[in-house]
């Protein structure tokens, strides 16, 4: 051994500082309660303030949903259906069991805290043991968890409301860590553990992340698996299939419900790939049986944005950014356009910071023989081809028109908080690596890393006044405002490079003192947890600061504050619906007092989208408007944003607060009507068209399929209709005629789980008017009953018991068997190849 070698050697054996020392068994102690200090500082005001964010889906959620929780409420029922907003949508497809499963008690905790508080916590110590089963050094890994508590971007999703991809994304380290385990031991508890964990993400409902999750251990595992092959080792291999097969049955058996519900959903959805063929866009929706692809790539990541995983404000942080520069002192404190990326809009920091990454581009170059790293390394580079999207199209393309499911889902720029992810998790092994790297035949690859950092951002400061600054919305402000937001941009940019620059030399000092040894590993330890501090708290903080939060038992009074309009809507019939144009028209907020015909959620049904996008604003009318299909929808009450002069609407209120104004429109239909004709179409298109002229008469006329065939194409429209019953499970109606009649329903067709029972015989429900409900009535006095039922939803919600305990089962005798097992009848047994 050389001299330079040995004192290599010597200088890695005797670095054992105060951290090596800590006893091993209290190690997970000391991890918990450091990554617990900063998750309670930052959830404080939802701890201890009682407060709770009142982001736009939140807002969305509450007023969709108010209505039928009341009745949930009042009745003891659950509601499989929800008819507030758009005619009626499902609801059962998000109906989750309360099997034994760490979400069930997430939502048991949630009653003396904060639910999201709970899945962080899962989330961070879920990073923290993932990296502590992969050897990296138990302090290495608390301060990748405690980075991955702080990145801003989960900050927007509790803000904003989008729950589901929180949850499914806290619990991805524990997928990867449970896989990793049932990969590495091959026995029947790793296999019984990651079902367990896989279906706890089945059941957060954010089947995007799910897929990208199943696509993550595709690329690490799919090589060390064929390996074994190529190895011979085809015992091992069988054995891991079998074990992953029985642990994938168990996981869809468990997570049935919500999983079979939702495919019994899908096809009905905007998500299904049934859109009315108007436009080239909805080819390649149909072709896929997903969403259009131009729709499916609007939220594309473009490579230059790519730049902002480094300096928060490269592209200018959000669309309505806080001013805090000094350049123009009189807009301090406002907010400004600040974002000019390519995405329509944006919401939040996509911001991972430069230190780590350094240190996972270290990690990388020094491990790449390591198969869990190089797999690391290659999903790294698909997932970002994937979340450029748009603009990186034909890539894109290859798994939209080619893998399944891939093609229902949108915004490709959500891959890369997954990239995040794998970005953390090679820092792990960045900074352990450092710890074993050898002088002086590391000292370029150290310097070439770290440099190339601080080379960075010096290129950014040299090239800034190249930029353009310019955002696609600037057009409409005057000139002179949008040559002071370029100028505005231009200083976020530079400020967030300069901090970014200073950072990076600390770094690199840091990690330059301790590689020629003028820095003890404990205190570099203590120094990177600080700069990693130092970069990331800002940037979560400014996150957090863009949440609006309301104390919770005033959240519901201050987001839907009575006016003049809803205290006009107090009280009046729920068969009757409300119609909102203008710019509340994707808007839940009415929906909290009444239902109604619009409003807003992420999948909607493809007949309502149909109807918003190619009907209501498409009639053969100066306005546009489509009143006869406002009238079938029983849109008796109309809120504007300004005057509309009709002979059929009344004025009733108006909110000066609101600025709106509420018109009863008197030629609104009721619940249901008779009809005096039919006519037939040979494709929905047609219909459609024909729905958009003025000569449609939805009063006196129902419009049909062609292959769809009544008893009767004429009749004479005369009878009574009463509504003795309405509610989301359930319609009941009196049907009185003297001669055969068909009877429109103004509810959404949807025969996945709507069935009609005529004096309790089951009846056809036929679809008319391209999204209503039809149903054949015989001459005489009748009950007619609708009643909401899902033998799906039935079955799934038996099999996710029977998976769950299944599962618990599996997990309880092989935990034994594994940990437990006394000694003397195991030590003579060899470990399973």
């Amino acid at each position: 051994m050389s001299k330079q070698k040995k004192k290599a050697h010597a200088v890695k054996t005797t670095d054992a500082g105060f951290l090596e020392k800590i006893n091993k068994k209290y190690v997970l102690v000391i991890a918990l309660v450091a990554v617990l200090i900063p998750l309670v500082i930052n959830f404080s005001p939802y701890l201890f303030e009682d407060l709770s964010p009142i982001g736009t889906d939140i807002v969305a959620s509450k007023g969709q949903t108010s209505l039928y929780q009341q009745w949930e409420t009042e009745t003891g029922e659950k509601a499989l259906w929800n008819p507030n907003i758009f005619v009626g949508m499902p609801t059962y497809h998000r109906i989750t069991p309360q099997i034994i499963q760490f979400d069930s008690l997430i939502w048991l905790l949630n009653e003396i805290g904060y639910w999201a508080f709970f899945y962080f916590i899962a989330g961070v110590f879920g990073m923290f043991a993932l990296l502590y089963y992969k050897k990296i050094p138990w302090y290495v890994a608390v301060i990748v968890a405690i980075a991955f508590a702080l990145l801003p971007d989960w900050q927007a999703l509790v803000g904003d409301g989008h729950f589901t991809k929180l949850r499914a994304i806290m619990v991805l380290p524990w997928v990867l860590l449970t896989f990793s385990y049932f990969f590495d031991k091959n026995n029947w508890f790793g296999a019984a553990a990651f079902s367990f964990i896989f279906a706890w993400m089945f059941r957060t409902q954010h089947f995007q992340i799910v897929f990208y999750t199943i696509l993550l251990l595709f690329i690490m595992y799919i090589y060390p698996y064929i390996k074994l092959f190529i190895d011979k080792n085809y015992k091992r291999a069988l054995s891991l299939l079998l074990k992953f097969a029985v642990a994938i049955v168990l996981t869809v058996i468990t997570a049935a419900q919500p999983f079979l519900s939702m495919r019994e959903y899908a096809p009905y959805s905007t998500r299904g790939g049934n859109p009315l063929q108007i436009g080239e866009s909805h080819e390649s929706a149909r072709s896929t049986g997903g969403v259009d692809l131009d729709y499916a790539t609007q939220w594309s990541l473009a490579p230059s944005e790519m730049l902002d995983f480094f300096v928060q404000r490269f592209h200018g942080g959000i669309s309505a950014e806080t001013y805090d520069g000094t350049k123009y002192a009189q807009l301090k404190g406002q907010q400004i356009p600040g974002y000019w990326g390519q995405k329509p809009f944006s919401g939040n920091y996509n911001y991972f910071g430069i230190v780590l990454f350094l240190f996972a581009l270290l990690g990388l170059i020094k491990n790449y023989k390591d198969p869990f790293v190089m797999s690391l390394g290659a999903f790294v580079v698909v997932s970002l081809l994937l979340s450029f999207g748009r603009h990186f199209i034909e890539f894109y393309k290859i798994f939209y028109y080619l893998v399944p499911y891939f093609s229902k889902f949108r915004a490709p720029a959500m891959m890369a908080n997954i990239t995040f992810i794998a970005f953390l998790i090679l820092s792990g092994y960045g900074i352990k690596t450092l710890f074993t790297m050898e002088h002086p035949k590391d000292t370029r690859l150290l310097v070439s890393v770290f440099g190339s950092g601080i080379l960075f951002g010096v290129i950014i400061l040299l090239f800034k006044d190249s930029f353009s600054y310019v955002s696609p919305v600037d057009a409409r402000y005057q000139a002179e405002y949008a040559n002071i937001f370029k100028e505005i941009r231009k200083e976020f940019l530079t400020a967030d490079t300069t901090r970014m620059l200073i950072i990076t030399v600390v770094t690199t000092l840091t990690v330059l003192g301790y590689y020629f040894h003028k820095i003890k590993k404990d205190v570099f330890v203590v120094v990177l947890l600080a700069v990693v501090l130092i970069e990331l708290y800002p940037s979560y903080n400014k996150a957090f600061d863009k949440i609006d939060l309301g104390h919770k038992e005033n959240v519901v009074t201050q987001t839907f504050k009575e006016n003049e309009l809803t205290k006009y809507l107090r009280g009046r019939s729920n068969t009757d619906r409300l119609l909102v144009l203008g710019k509340e028209f994707q808007s839940n907020h009415y929906a909290y007092f009444h239902p109604q015909v619009n409003g807003y959620s992420a999948i909607k049904t493809q007949l309502i989208q149909d109807i918003n996008e190619h009907s209501l604003y498409k009639a053969n009318t100066p306005e546009k408007i489509n009143w006869n299909v406002i009238n079938m929808l029983n849109g008796k009450y109309i809120i504007t944003d300004g005057l509309i002069q009709k002979d059929f609407l009344e004025r009733e209120a108006y909110s000066q607060t609101a600025k709106q104004v509420l018109y009863e429109n008197k030629n609104a239909l009721p619940k249901a009507w008779f009809v005096k004709g039919v006519k037939s179409f040979a494709t929905p298109e047609e219909m459609i068209f024909y729905m958009n002229d003025t000569t449609f008469s939805p009063q006196s006329e129902a419009l049909l399929s062609e292959s769809d065939k009544l008893a009767s194409d004429e009749y004479n429209g005369e009878g009574s209709v009463k509504v003795d019953e309405y509610n989301p499970n359930k319609l009941k109606l009196t049907v009185e005629t003297d001669n055969p009649q068909l009877l429109v329903v103004s509810e959404l067709y949807y025969p996945a789980a709507w069935h009609a029972y005529l004096d309790g015989e089951p009846v056809s429900i036929h679809q008319v008017n391209h999204l209503l409900r039809g149903i054949e009535i015989p001459a005489g006095k009748h009950d007619l009953e609708f009643v909401m039922h899902s033998s799906t939803f039935s079955t799934a919600m038996t099999l996710s018991w029977i998976g769950n305990l299944a599962t618990l089962l599996l997990l309880a005798i092989f935990g034994y068997l594994t940990f437990y097992k006394p000694k003397e009848t195991t030590q003579n047994q060899q470990p399973e190849n």
